[in-house]
């Protein structure tokens, strides 16, 4: 156990760790709600043609993508789909890059066969004229991977050679690679085509050939860009679902908002498949959302479906207007040979803290404590997939340093890292993104806290501790600096807390130890309100209600110089922020009305860095303040 700082101070509770990163451009009035863009998105950067994959060995996801942001296939990583890590390249790690790393390569597929994890991609630089389709292999999927030789994946070059490589591995183990042939490029069609792979993925089955899936044949797939006229098909992506196999696909010019995602069921994985959006495409430009394609499938730790793809943000589209394809991340409803993208409603709402500059003491920067204060309406129904708390930045850590404090109706095995056969009711949380450690004991108590580390880019700690806390008392969520950092190298602890007003009753959380030379909070946090399942439509988000009071820093000393309050989340009509007080109150759910489903206003919100650099700007605009 590490020294403590002995205090009276009391109980916080924490959570997810998050790194969404976006912007915003309204300037919203203390009294109302600023509604930002998008939701499902991952990442604001580009991010093209995404392929996620879960690792249940580390617990951990990885997205990869198309070249870009300086990484010939891009990489990042996270352990809740929430906070990612910073770009790389998926040929690099810790230890450095291949050598040579290979040119930038397109939309790449990952899967694990043969004992490694392996990564496609198409190479535009294996033949002159044509893209072939490579593999590279590494033993973790947040490792280096090494490409094998090429010409391990037959490149097909009399039919025009291939992009846009899937892997699908069926019930009894045998992969399949689908991938698009460009026939278009020798004067014939674009097809898509599946053909069976060894058991180790470095090859395609002995005997084998490949078979048509697909090929352009309704008008909404015709592409008419660079000089073109056709019917256009591209970019696989099957799932199994009760022995139904959905086919996904792109079509249309994939540079505009027609782009957009098809449909077909098929009865196996070499087909033959029928496609099912004949008049229109079964994902299109819509709202906000322009040209979604690119489609992949993953399924998480609990073996749920979800679909990752690309669009532009209206009103942008095209990489000659300066715009960027952002990857969207959606859970698939499977049923009957119909599949729906369902909403995630995700952050519904902030309301942001900016304090004065960070104090300086005792060698750090930052405020060494934050409170926030909130009470649930008793009219609330308490959604397992709800959650209401505070969020946080520690100085000095980079990407890292996120943190969340927060209260939960249900933490189930394996949220949160959660570990152990039972669910908690009525959670607690505490987490920190990046930190290294943590100890439930506190001033010779032991109190039963579920931990997880989780190590690596996007990782961290996090912890949940049973608590039957009530709604309509008055709570406190409570982080504090508890140890240490008394000489240089030393690392530092942060204690979390809830403290019930009402009852007068402190309950600890646990402590998380943090790297050495990190500073403490920065000058803004947040209080979340959140709905983190997922909904066939914005209606099925069930009702809550809270007040919270204003988040201060010191042990109540100091008091923040401006808020802004910040609806977002895939369902900004269903949620309602309206003054109360010195704080707010947040409504969130059905009872605020609004129906969204595919194609709606889909919202992300700001990153920690963005709300820092804008509290600065409105400081200096003399912007809304509230004392």
């Amino acid at each position: 156990m590490p020294p403590t700082r002995s205090s009276s101070f009391s109980s916080v509770v924490s959570l997810l760790l998050f790194a969404l990163g976006g912007s915003w451009l309204a300037r919203p009035e203390l009294a109302s709600a600023s509604t930002l863009s998008h939701p499902a998105i991952a990442f604001a950067e580009d991010f093209p043609d995404p392929a996620v994959a879960y690792d249940p060995a580390n617990h951990r996801f990885c997205a990869f993508a198309t070249a870009g942001n300086g990484a010939a296939i891009q990489r990042r990583c996270s352990w809740d789909r929430i906070s990612w890590s910073a770009t790389a390249s998926a040929f690099c790690d810790g230890g450095g890059c291949v050598t040579p790393e290979p040119g930038g390569g397109w939309a790449p597929a990952v899967a694990y066969l043969g004992g490694a994890w392996r990564l496609y991609w198409a190479d535009p630089s294996a033949m002159p004229g044509r893209k072939c389709i490579r593999v590279a292999s590494s033993p973790t999927l947040d490792g280096r991977f090494e490409p094998e030789p090429a010409g391990a994946i037959d490149c097909h070059a009399a039919d025009g050679g291939g992009i846009d490589p899937v892997v699908f591995v069926d019930d009894g183990g045998d992969p399949y690679l689908l991938w698009k042939l460009e026939g278009d490029v020798v004067g014939g069609v674009s097809r898509i085509v599946a053909q069976g792979l060894r058991p180790d993925g470095l090859g395609f089955a002995t005997g084998s050939s490949y078979v048509e899936l697909l090929r352009g044949s309704v008008e909404w797939e015709r592409r008419s860009n660079a000089g073109h006229s056709d019917l256009y098909v591209e970019n696989p992506a099957l799932v199994v679902d009760n022995g139904t196999y959905y086919l996904f696909y792109s079509a249309s010019d994939w540079d505009s908002n027609r782009y957009a995602t098809g449909l077909a069921t098929c009865t196996g994985p070499l087909g033959p498949c029928t496609k099912k959006s004949t008049a229109a495409p079964w994902m299109g430009p819509v709202g906000s959302v322009w040209g979604p394609g690119g489609a992949s499938t993953f399924v998480d730790a609990s073996g749920e479906p979800w679909l990752a793809y690309h669009a532009w943000t209206a009103p942008c589209q095209g990489y000659t207007s300066g715009c960027v394809r952002q990857t969207r991340l959606q859970n698939l409803l499977l049923s009957n040979g119909t599949a729906q993208a369902r909403v995630n409603p995700g952050t519904m709402a902030l309301v942001d803290h900016g304090f004065p500059s960070e104090p300086v003491g005792g060698g750090h920067v930052g405020w060494f404590n934050l409170d926030a204060r909130l009470s649930l309406d008793t009219s609330s129904n308490l959604a397992a997939d709800a959650r209401w708390g505070m969020r946080f930045q520690l100085g000095g850590a980079g990407d890292a340093g996120q943190g969340f404090v927060g209260i939960d109706p249900l933490a189930e095995v394996g949220d949160y890292g959660l570990v152990g056969p039972q669910s908690l009711q009525r959670a607690m949380l505490f987490s920190i993104r990046g930190a290294t450690g943590y100890s439930a004991e506190y001033a010779g108590n032991y109190y039963n806290v579920k931990c997880d580390v989780t190590t690596g880019d996007g990782g961290g700690v996090s912890c949940a501790a049973q608590l039957d806390w009530v709604a309509g008392r008055t709570y406190t969520l409570r982080v504090w600096e508890v140890c240490c950092a008394g000489q240089p190298g030393d690392a530092e602890w942060w204690g979390a807390w809830v403290i019930d007003e009402d009852a007068g009753v402190e309950h600890f959380i646990a402590q998380i130890e943090v790297p050495a030379g990190w500073d403490w909070i920065q000058s803004h946090a947040q209080f979340e309100v959140a709905y983190d399942g997922t909904v066939n439509d914005c209606n099925g988000i069930v009702r809550s209600e809270v007040t919270i009071a204003t988040i201060e820093a010191n042990g109540g000393t100091q008091s923040p110089d401006t808020r802004f309050p910040l609806v977002g989340g895939a369902c900004p009509s269903a949620t309602q922020i309206t003054p109360a007080g010195d704080g707010y109150t947040i409504v969130a759910g059905t009872a605020s009305g609004g129906s969204c489903g595919i194609g709606i206003e889909l919202v992300f919100l700001p990153s920690l860095a963005w709300l820092v650099r804008e509290g600065a700007r409105r400081r200096r605009a003399g912007g809304t303040r509230r004392s």
